[in-house]
């Protein structure tokens, strides 16, 4: 698991987490779909019943924020950096993410 140490990674941002960091809009979504991109900089082995989870620190405004990401997680989001950043989302990946964020806003109301 060692091989993805210290690669790129990109996701859509949590809407709670997109103004901690360096955020790249999605053009022509609404509501606005935020993208980031992290760094891996650690691995901890699975212990127990917790997987293998990886730490990636995103570079931010201040001094950005860092989450742990499982296996799977961070394999989409390398997927993810080899596209363009415009297109980098499927059309399901953008309605879901929809669907996230309009959750999030009849949350926070």
């Amino acid at each position: 698991m060692s091989q993805y140490l210290h690669q790129k990674i990109r996701r859509p941002a949590p809407p709670q987490f997109a103004h901690l960091c360096k955020a790249h809009l999605i053009p022509n979504t609404s509501p606005p779909i935020h993208v980031i991109e992290g760094t891996i900089v650690s691995f901890t082995r699975a212990i127990h019943r917790t997987p293998d989870l990886f730490t990636v620190h995103y570079d931010g405004n201040n001094s950005g924020f860092t989450e742990r990401l499982t296996t799977e997680e961070v394999e989409a989001g390398l997927a993810l950096m080899e596209k363009r950043m415009t297109s980098c989302l499927t059309g399901s990946a953008m309605e879901e993410e929809r669907e996230r964020l309009s959750h999030y806003e009849t949350v926070m109301k």
